[in-house]
């Protein structure tokens, strides 16, 4: 495997978590909110 492409996938599997993560914010804020 090249580091590069090892380097791109733990950069896409972070966004990916840091959307998860947002998504479950907003969640919790309308949940909220109701």
């Amino acid at each position: 495997m090249d580091s590069r492409i090892l380097e791109k996938l733990g950069l896409q599997s972070q966004d990916i978590l840091k959307q998860l993560l947002q998504t479950r914010d907003a969640f919790k804020n309308s949940e909220e909110k109701h």
